[in-house]
């Protein structure tokens, strides 16, 4: 997993690389996701990043750094029964 933080837009990049320790390979990834992105009241002084719990069957991966949090939405879908 990699984080692509820039000033109006950060982006989650899910990455099929086979270890965590190689370099980032951009012809690895599986996914990029872009995040959303907004400012706390009061800036965070290290890199923070929690899931948090919002809804039934939701968590929002967080990511907090200085004045700005960036997150994502996870939801949990039910397989739909076959007829």
């Amino acid at each position: 997993m990699f984080i692509v933080p820039e000033k109006k837009s950060w982006t989650l990049i899910i990455s099929g690389a086979p270890t965590p320790a190689e370099k980032y390979d951009e012809s690895q990834d599986l996914v990029k996701i872009p995040m959303d992105l907004g400012e706390l009241p009061q800036a965070e002084l290290e890199f923070t990043s929690y899931f948090a719990h919002t809804a039934p069957n939701q968590c929002n991966l967080r990511l907090d750094l200085g004045k700005a949090r960036a997150w994502i939405v996870f939801k949990h879908k039910q397989k739909s029964e076959a007829a």
